[in-house]
């Protein structure tokens, strides 16, 4: 490519909601295309890089995920290669959920994209406290 014409990253965010029920993170919202595979994937505490960064209450960003030994993976090819995973802490600073935000290309994400994963990472945090959440999905209120 010449100057000015980068090829065009893709870019997915995904939250993945602890429940207690099925004993790890499900899938409950994404930007990109929802499949079966997404759909019934669950990461239980320390399985996949998901699971890892949960139970450590830890940021993972990863330049190449899939080269990582924690990770799982879920289908024949992977579109995705930087990742950057971000804990949803409730106010007891407990992990509640995880964002994952991927990228196609083989990078880590920049302190700008670190900062702005934490401000998302808080925003879902004070959402799920708001009664219309808790009423409308009562499967994802905080598991005491």
């Amino acid at each position: 490519h010449g100057r000015g014409q980068a090829e065009t990253e893709k870019v997915r965010l995904s939250l993945w909601w602890y429940s207690k029920a099925i004993g790890g993170l499900a899938f409950l919202y994404g930007t990109d295309v929802v499949d079966d595979i997404t759909l019934n994937s669950v990461f239980r505490p320390c399985e996949g890089l998901m699971g890892q960064a949960f139970a450590e209450n830890q940021m993972y960003n990863l330049r190449d995920a899939p080269k990582s030994i924690y990770f799982k993976r879920h289908r024949p090819k992977v579109a995705y290669r930087g990742l950057l995973l971000v804990p949803v802490r409730d106010r007891g600073a407990r992990v509640m959920a995880m964002l994952s935000i991927d990228r196609s290309g083989k990078r880590v994400f920049d302190a700008t994209a670190e900062s702005v994963g934490w401000a998302l990472s808080d925003l879902v945090a004070l959402a799920s406290t708001h009664p219309l959440v808790t009423k409308l999905m009562p499967q994802y209120r905080r598991n005491d």
